[in-house]
C-alpha cells in the first residue's frame, strides 16, 4: 500500500521557487506534510505504529482527503492568479508596441501626404497645359476648317452649286459662332468673320435673285444651272431671316398682280362689289402654286399659308382705304352689301384657318380682314334698326291685325292642372312673333360678324328702340283706342309673350357678347313697359265687363218710367239674373282668351269695379228714403243677388276654360265676401231702424265682424251708421264712393282696383279711409250664408241676444265701447 503511494507521488517535480517557499513555510510551521524531506512510509508508520491504531484509519483517510481537497483549491487559485498576472503583463507590452507602431505610421503618412501634394501640383499644372494645348489645337483646326469652308463656299457660290453650298453654309455658321467671342481681341479673326459675313450676304442676294429669276423670269437660266430647291435650302441654312425674306419675296411677287387689279382707287376691281373676284383670284393663285412651284419649297416652310397671310393683310389695307373713302361726307354705303362682305370675309378666314392652322401657337387667320369692317358696321346697324321700326309701324297701321292662338278649353290640353297655372299666352299678335323672329335672326347674323360693339349697338340698343316702339304704337295704342275684347286679349297675350321671350333672347346675347359689355345688357325697362300695358289691358277688360253688368242694375234703380220702390222680388230676381248671365258670358270669354293669372286679375278687377259702382249707386244715387221694411228687403235682395253673381260668375267662367275652380277662386271668393260686408252692414242697420240707433249699430258691428279675426274701427262703424241714416232719410250722401274708398262723407268705398300684373299678385288692398281699410283690405274667410240671410231681418229680433253674440265674437271691450256708451 505504501509502495503504491510512493509511485503516485514520487514523480511530482516541483519548481525550485515552490520548494524554497515550502522550506521557508516549514520553518514557520511544523506540519510534516510540508517538509521538504517528507517520507511517506515514515509518515504512515508514525500515524499507525501498531495494529490498534488501524481502527482510526477511516477517520484519518477522511481527514487526508479533506486536506487534499483544500490543497487542490489553493492550487487552482494560485494557478489562476498566476495566469491572470501573465496575461496582464502581455497586454501592456502589446499596447506599448501598438502605440509605437501608430506613431511611426503617422510619421510616414505625413511624409506621404507631402509627396502626394507635390506630385498633384505638378499633375494639375500639366493638365492645364494639356487643356490649353488641346483647345489651341482644336481652335486651330476649326479655324482651318472655317477658312477652308469659306474658300470652298466662294467657289461653289460662283458656280451656283447650291446643293454643295448648303452643308458648307451650315458648317461656316456653326464655326463662326465659336469665334465670335474672339472677334474684338484678334484682328485676324475679325477680318475672317467679316469676310464670312460678306460672303453670306452675297450668297443671300444671289439666292433671292436666282429664285426670283428662275420662277418668274422666262429665259433667266438658259443653261439650267439654278436649282431652286437647293437655293431655298441654302437660304434656310444661312438663317431664319433669309428664309423669311425668300418667302416674302415670293409672296409679294405673286401678289403684285393682285395689287394692280384690286388696290384702291386705281385698281380695275377696287370696289366693294368685286369682293368675290378677290376670293377667286386667291383660289387661282393657290392652284398655280400647287401646280408649278410647290415642289421647290421645303414643306416645313408652308409657303401656301404664308401666301394666304400676305393676301389677307394686303386685302385688309385695300378695304380700309375703300371703307374710309365711302364713309366720307357725301358718300353712301350699301348696308346690306357691307354686311355680306363682312360675312364672306369671315367665312374665308374660317376656311383658311381650318385648312392651314395647326393648333396652339400657330398664327390664326381669324379677324385679319374682318376686323376692318367693325368701325363701319354701324351703317348696317342703323339700316336694320330702321327696318325693325318700319315693321313696327306697318303692324301699328293695320286696322285688323292678325292674331295667333285659339281659345282655352276649345282644344283638349295634355297638361295636368296640378302642374301649375297656365301662363302661356292664349292670343298673341302675329306681328310680335314676327318681330322677335326678326330680332333672333339679326342676333344670329350679328354673331357671325361681331361679338363686340356692333352686337351691343344692334342687339341691345336697336332692339330696345324697336320694343319701345312696338309697345307704344301697337300694344298701348290699341288699349287706348278701346279695341274689341279679342284685340285686348291679344294685347295682354303679346305682353306676356314679350316678358317670357325677351329674357331668353337677352340671355343668349349675354352668353355671346364680349365680357366687358355683358353688364350693359339690360331690358328691364322694356319688360316693365310690357307689364304696364298688360295691366292697362286687364283694367280695361275689368272696367268694360263691370260696366256691362252694372248697366242693368243701374237701369233698374234709376228707371224714369218705373221707380224701384214699386218693384217686386220677381223684378229683382230678373235683374240679377240678366246681370248674372251678362257677367258670366263676359268672364267666360275672358277665361278662354287670357292666361289663368290674367283671368284672376280680370275677375278681381270686375268684382272691385262692380262693388265700387254699386256702393256709389245705392249710397249716393237713390233719392227715395229707405225707411220701410219693404224697401230694405228689396235692396237686400238685390245686394244678396249681386253677391251671389259675383261669387258664381267667375267660377263658371273659369270652368269654361277647364281651370281648377275650387282652388283658383278660393281667394277671390274670400275677398268678394269681405268687400260686400259694407253694403250688407248698412242694409242690416236699415232693417232695424225702427229699434233705434243702438240696434242699428249692433247690426253694423255684427255684419262687420262676421267670420273675421280682426275688428273694425269705431270710426268705420260710425261712418257706416252715417250712411245708413242718410239712406233712411233719402236724397243719398253727397259725392261718389270713389275706387279708393273715399267720399265726401268719409271712407265708404268697398274695393280697390286690380294691382299691376307685374307684381304677380292681386291683394286688393289700398291705404285709404277707415271703411275702405275694413272692407277692401286683405283676404279672409268669406261671410257665411247665415250672414246673407240676416239681410232680411226686419229689426224686430232680440237685441240682447244679438249683443250677446257680438260680445262672444269681439270681447268685453266692445261692450264698454258701443253698448254701455253714455
Amino acid at each position: 500500500m505504501y509502495e503504491d503511494s510512493e509511485e503516485d507521488y514520487g514523480d511530482v517535480d516541483l519548481p525550485p521557487e515552490l520548494l524554497a517557499a515550502l522550506a521557508q513555510s516549514h520553518q514557520a510551521d511544523s506540519d510534516p506534510l510540508e517538509q521538504p524531506e517528507f517520507d511517506v512510509v515514515e509518515y504512515v508508520n508514525d500515524m499507525f505504529p501498531d495494529e490498534g491504531s488501524l481502527q482510526d484509519v477511516d477517520a484519518k483517510l477522511a481527514s487526508i482527503e479533506s486536506e487534499i481537497s483544500e490543497l487542490d483549491k489553493e492550487i487552482d487559485r494560485g494557478v489562476r492568479d498566476y495566469a491572470q498576472r501573465a496575461v496582464d503583463g502581455d497586454a501592456e507590452k502589446a499596447l506599448k508596441a501598438a502605440t509605437a507602431g501608430v506613431e511611426e505610421l503617422d510619421s510616414s503618412t505625413g511624409e506621404s501626404e507631402e509627396l502626394v501634394q507635390s506630385v498633384s501640383g505638378d499633375v494639375a499644372a500639366l493638365d492645364v497645359a494639356k487643356k490649353h494645348i488641346t483647345a489651341t489645337v482644336t481652335a486651330l483646326k476649326r479655324l482651318v476648317m472655317l477658312v477652308s469652308a469659306t474658300e470652298q463656299l466662294t467657289a461653289f457660290a460662283a458656280e451656283k452649286r447650291f446643293e454643295q453650298c448648303t452643308p458648307l453654309v451650315l458648317a461656316i455658321v456653326e464655326l463662326s459662332e465659336m469665334f465670335e467671342p474672339l472677334r474684338p481681341r484678334l484682328p485676324q479673326v475679325e477680318e475672317l468673320l467679316n469676310h464670312k459675313d460678306r460672303l453670306l450676304e452675297d450668297l443671300k442676294a444671289e439666292c433671292l435673285e436666282d429664285i426670283e429669276g428662275k420662277l418668274f423670269t422666262p429665259g433667266y437660266d438658259p443653261e439650267n444651272k439654278v436649282d431652286v430647291k437647293a437655293a431655298c435650302e441654302t437660304a434656310a441654312a444661312i438663317g431664319k431671316e433669309v428664309k423669311d425674306d425668300v418667302i416674302s419675296m415670293y409672296c409679294m411677287r405673286l401678289l403684285k398682280e393682285y395689287q394692280k387689279l384690286f388696290s384702291f382707287p386705281d385698281g380695275q376691281y377696287s370696289t366693294l362689289e368685286d369682293c368675290d373676284r378677290r376670293f377667286a383670284w386667291l383660289s387661282r393663285t393657290l392652284r398655280r402654286y400647287n401646280a408649278e412651284h410647290r415642289e421647290y419649297f421645303p414643306s416645313e416652310w408652308r409657303v401656301d399659308k404664308q401666301l394666304c397671310l400676305h393676301y389677307c393683310h394686303l386685302t385688309r389695307q385695300h378695304l380700309v382705304d375703300l371703307l374710309a373713302a365711302t364713309a366720307a361726307p357725301g358718300q353712301t354705303e350699301d348696308a346690306g352689301l357691307l354686311f355680306q362682305l363682312a360675312v364672306k370675309n369671315i367665312e374665308m378666314e374660317n376656311d383658311l384657318d381650318k385648312r392651314y392652322s395647326r393648333g396652339d401657337g400657330d398664327m390664326s387667320f381669324k379677324g385679319i380682314v374682318s376686323n376692318c369692317f367693325e368701325p363701319y358696321l354701324s351703317v348696317w346697324v342703323d339700316h336694320e334698326e330702321s327696318l325693325l321700326c318700319t315693321k313696327v309701324d306697318e303692324a301699328a297701321a293695320k286696322e285688323n291685325p292678325e292674331i295667333m292662338g285659339s281659345k282655352r278649353g276649345s282644344v283638349p290640353s295634355s297638361t295636368d292642372v296640378s302642374e301649375g297655372a297656365q301662363t302661356e299666352p292664349v292670343f298673341v299678335y302675329t306681328s310680335v312673333v314676327e318681330l322677335f323672329t326678326k330680332m333672333k335672326k339679326l342676333f344670329k347674323n350679328c354673331k357671325s360678324v361681331s361679338t363686340s360693339n356692333t352686337m351691343f349697338l344692334l342687339c341691345v340698343k336697336s332692339f330696345r328702340v324697336a320694343l319701345d316702339r312696338y309697345t307704344d304704337k301697337v300694344l298701348s295704342s290699341r288699349v287706348r283706342s278701346s279695341s274689341s275684347d279679342e284685340q285686348i286679349y291679344a294685347v295682354a297675350g303679346s305682353c306676356v309673350y314679350i316678358t317670357q321671350t325677351l329674357p331668353l333672347l337677352a340671355g343668349s346675347i349675354s352668353e355671346t357678347i364680349d365680357e366687358p359689355l355683358k353688364a350693359q345688357i339690360n331690358f328691364a325697362k322694356q319688360m316693365e313697359e310690357a307689364a304696364d300695358v298688360e295691366t292697362q289691358a286687364i283694367e280695361q277688360l275689368s272696367s268694360r265687363t263691370a260696366g256691362q253688368c252694372m248697366r242693368r242694375i243701374t237701369q233698374f234703380l234709376k228707371d224714369d218710367k218705373k221707380s224701384w220702390t214699386a218693384a217686386e222680388s220677381a223684378d229683382v230676381n230678373a235683374v240679377t239674373s240678366r246681370a248674372h248671365r251678362s257677367l258670366t258670358a263676359s268672364l267666360r270669354e275672358a277665361a278662354q282668351g287670357l292666361t289663368e293669372p290674367q283671368y284672376s286679375a280680370v275677375a278681381e278687377g270686375v268684382m272691385a269695379k262692380i262693388i265700387e259702382d254699386y256702393c256709389t249707386l245705392i249710397f249716393t244715387g237713390i233719392k227715395e228714403p229707405v225707411d220701410s221694411t219693404e224697401r230694405v228687403e228689396l235692396l237686400s235682395g238685390l245686394t244678396g243677388g249681386l253677391q251671389t253673381l259675383l261669387l258664381e260668375a267667375p267660377v263658371e267662367g273659369a270652368s269654361a276654360a277647364g281651370e281648377n275652380t275650387m282652388e283658383a277662386m278660393h281667394a277671390y271668393s274670400a275677398v268678394t265676401c269681405r268687400r260686400m260686408q259694407l253694403p250688407l252692414a248698412v242694409l242690416r242697420a236699415l232693417s232695424v231702424q225702427q229699434s233705434g240707433e243702438d240696434a242699428m249699430r249692433v247690426e253694423i258691428i255684427q255684419a262687420m265682424c262676421a267670420d273675421r279675426e280682426d275688428t273694425p274701427t269705431e270710426e268705420a262703424i260710425d261712418q257706416a251708421l252715417s250712411v245708413a241714416r242718410s239712406m233712411q232719410h233719402g236724397g243719398g250722401i253727397s259725392g261718389r264712393i270713389a275706387r279708393d274708398g273715399s267720399s265726401s262723407t268719409g271712407s265708404a268705398g268697398a274695393s280697390s282696383g286690380p294691382t299691376s300684373m307685374k307684381d304677380g299678385s292681386r291683394s286688393g288692398t289700398d291705404d285709404v279711409g277707415p271703411m275702405a281699410a275694413q272692407f277692401g283690405a286683405g283676404v279672409s274667410l268669406g261671410v257665411s250664408s247665415n250672414a246673407a240671410a240676416a239681410i232680411g231681418d226686419n229689426g224686430q229680433g232680440d237685441v240682447a241676444a244679438k249683443m250677446q253674440q257680438m260680445f262672444k265674437n269681439i270681447g268685453e271691450q266692445w261692450k264698454t265701447k258701443f253698448v254701455n256708451k253714455p
